[in-house]
């Protein structure tokens, strides 16, 4: 759900919120998650506390690239080209 009760399965999915799905994907495969809370990036402060330090884990472990001027971007729609992206990065083994 997007929060209110609310289930919006046409809305894009957000940067932040995928690599909060990743980020507990991996915890699952036993992965360790070590994050800085997204310390050396410009918009670090947008980050939501209920994403628990996913997208700077995301972004620090390659498995999302840092949007122009090296901010991560949480409340950004993933696109296409990204999602193609993230998964050959995590079929070869990146994030971990």
């Amino acid at each position: 759900g997007t929060g209110s009760g609310r289930f919006e399965p046409d809305r894009p999915i957000t940067r932040e919120e995928a690599a909060l799905v990743l980020c507990r994907w991996a915890q699952l495969q036993g992965r360790k998650i070590r994050s800085t809370e997204g310390a050396g990036h410009k918009d670090a402060a947008d980050l939501s506390p209920w994403s628990e330090g996913a997208l700077p884990w995301a972004v620090e472990t390659g498995l999302l690239e840092p949007v122009a001027g090296g901010r991560l971007d949480p409340s950004g729609s993933l696109e296409q080209r990204e999602v193609d992206a993230l998964f050959q990065r995590m079929a070869a083994g990146v994030g971990g």
